[in-house]
């Protein structure tokens, strides 16, 4: 059974996923163990959770807490990312929130699953119109990004 976590799982969207996946929408992924992590911010309520409550487990935690990620990756087959500052208007008068949920997390958690995981992160489409579509077979990270799009990406080391 595959065992799946989802950040910002409490969200707008990241709640319409769960209740997907929980619900049998995607036939593969039925019987996922499904953990959601969620800060419960202007934009997380666990109510968007109730019609699925009993087929997971809820943490609430900040996506950027590096000792609650190192702790809850493990174990996990896939981490789906749905946490981040979304109101544009509050970028323009702070940014700094919007780089440390946007960004960071996405430096911390691969951090954390590289050690579980036991294989290499792959690309599965470009993130930017301008980045070069991977195959339908998706290679090695240091395969499809090189140069400045490696560093976009991550600053994980080759290999």
């Amino acid at each position: 059974m595959p065992r799946v976590l989802v950040t910002g799982g409490a969200g707008f969207v990241g709640s319409n996923y769960v209740r997907a996946l929980l619900s049998g929408a995607y036939p593969a992924w039925r019987e996922a163990d499904v953990t959601v992590l969620d800060r419960l911010t202007y934009a997380g309520d666990r109510a968007n959770l109730e019609p699925v409550k009993e087929r997971l487990v809820f943490v609430q935690g900040d996506i950027c807490d590096e000792d609650l990620l190192a702790d809850l990756v493990p174990g996990h087959d896939v981490v789906i990312n749905f946490a981040a500052e979304s109101h544009v208007d509050r970028s323009i008068a702070d940014s700094s929130a919007f780089v440390r949920t946007n960004v960071l997390p996405v430096s911390i958690t691969t951090a954390c699953a590289r050690p579980s995981a036991g294989t290499k992160p792959t690309a599965t489409r470009g993130n930017r119109s301008s980045d070069r579509a991977p195959s339908r077979n998706p290679r090695r990270l240091d395969d499809q990004l090189s140069g400045d799009r490696w560093s976009r990406f991550h600053r994980l080391p080759p290999g």
